[in-house]
């Protein structure tokens, strides 16, 4: 997580939170979180 931008590992740990608190699934909700990063990156 050292490499991730402050938001990304803001987003990585709501995702983790959510995923241990709320049940979703794992891979869903890092493919989600892989492209809000990828769209934040190619709009800077």
């Amino acid at each position: 997580m050292r490499h991730l931008t402050g938001h990304e590992a803001e987003a990585m740990a709501f995702v983790l939170k959510a995923v241990l608190d709320e049940g979703l699934e794992l891979e869903p909700a890092l493919e989600l979180w892989k492209a809000e990063c990828t769209k934040r990156r190619e709009a800077a």
